[in-house]
Formats: structure tokens, C-alpha cells, sequence
């Protein structure tokens, strides 16, 4: 969030969503680290499967797909995306430690290990194309719902 948040909404609002605010940004951010600090807790405290594999969903897999996105949109938009750095040096130890003692304690089975990716990255391609980009997952329904 440090290497972000300088630049991370104006970068934002210039290619992709003018939409997007700094209060945006702060209340994204800080709902996520609350989230992630909470899953953290819990799974420190009662390490069992299925707090584990919630931890690798909405914890673990999400910085790593925020790597993703920084770098996809790094691509895409040909400017560098604040917090690329911080998210490719970071977040991968930040996938591999806890999978590693998560297997090792054997909370995490490679099926439960491959669900929560396949969850973890839907869910945060959901959160970033509702949060960043605008987008409003209803909204074809109800425009059917008002015809």
C-alpha cells in the first residue's frame, strides 16, 4: 500500500476508471488488510481446514492476484502501475510460506490448495472490476427486469 498510494488513484483515473477516488482507494485497501489480519488471526488461533482454505481465499490468493493485476495492467495501459515492485518481490514468499507450513501441518491438500486459487482469483477479479473499474455486476439484469 506504501509504494501504491502516491500514485496509485491518479495513475487509475487516467486509464482506466475517473471514477475511481483516493477514499476509494484508502477504504479498499483497509478493508483488505482488516480481512487479511482477521483470516490471519483466526487461522493462528484455530487452525483448521476450512479456516485455512478461507485464509488462502480471501487472504493469501488475493496478493497474489493483486501481482497479476499490477502487471497485467502495467501491459496494458504501457505505465507502470504503482505497487508493481512491492507485489512481485512481496506477495509471492507471501503465497509460498503459508502454503508450505499450511501442507506441511496438512490443512492445505492440493484440491483445497487448487479451490482456493480457482475461488481466490474469481474473487478478486469480482473486487477489482466492482471496486476499480466500476463495473456493475447487476446491472444487465435489471435493465432485463425494467424492460
Amino acid at each position: 500500500m506504501l509504494e501504491e498510494a502516491p500514485q496509485f488513484t491518479a495513475g487509475l483515473k487516467r486509464s482506466a476508471s475517473p471514477r475511481f477516488s483516493q477514499a476509494d482507494f484508502v477504504r479498499n485497501n483497509g478493508l483488505g488488510m482488516a480481512l487479511t489480519v482477521r483470516l490471519c488471526s483466526a487461522a493462528s488461533l484455530f487452525p483448521n481446514r476450512g479456516i485455512v482454505v478461507a485464509f488462502f481465499i480471501f487472504g493469501a490468493w488475493q496478493s497474489a492476484f493483486n501481482a497479476v493485476f499490477h502487471a497485467a495492467t502495467t501491459a496494458a495501459y504501457g505505465v507502470y502501475s504503482p505497487g508493481l515492485i512491492t507485489s512481485l518481490i512481496l506477495y509471492p514468499a507471501l503465497l509460498f510460506y503459508p502454503s508450505r507450513l499450511a501442507y506441511h501441518e496438512n490443512l492445505l491438500a492440493g484440491a483445497s490448495g487448487l479451490v482456493a486459487m480457482l475461488v481466490g482469483g474469481t474473487v478478486h477479479t469480482y473486487v477489482v472490476a466492482v471496486q476499480v473499474y466500476r463495473v456493475s455486476p447487476f446491472a444487465m439484469w435489471r435493465s432485463r427486469c425494467n424492460l
